[in-house]
């Protein structure tokens, strides 16, 4: 049955032993070798991520045939790390957060 537009929903307990948000080697960054060290200039941090999930069986009014399809919206903030332009010696860095938002419908097939 068609739980409204308020959706079902459940509670996650989340375990406390790890997990969470990971930065990619893309987000981590790395800067090229110079002078026989490696250092690190990161291009953004994750700062937060939440996504909903909707699981449904749909069913086609005139043939009656039916299949399960996942829905998600997800968004993910990044931060930029910025320059500032003041003159200051160490430079002053601020973040540019940025939201990243995915929709998508997954269908499940067999074969």
């Amino acid at each position: 049955m068609d739980s409204g537009a308020q959706g079902a929903t459940a509670q996650v307990q989340v375990p406390a032993f790890g997990g969470g948000i990971e930065n990619i080697q893309f987000l981590v960054g790395e800067s090229p070798v110079v002078g026989g060290q490696q250092e690190l200039q990161e291009n953004a941090q994750t700062a937060i991520v939440y996504a909903t999930f909707w699981i449904e069986k749909v069913t086609h009014k005139a043939s009656g045939h039916s299949f399960m399809q996942l829905q998600y919206a997800q968004m993910v903030v990044l931060n930029f790390p910025i320059v500032h332009l003041l003159q200051q010696t160490p430079p002053v860095y601020v973040n540019l957060g940025w939201p990243h938002i995915s929709v998508a419908t997954l269908r499940k097939s067999f074969g």
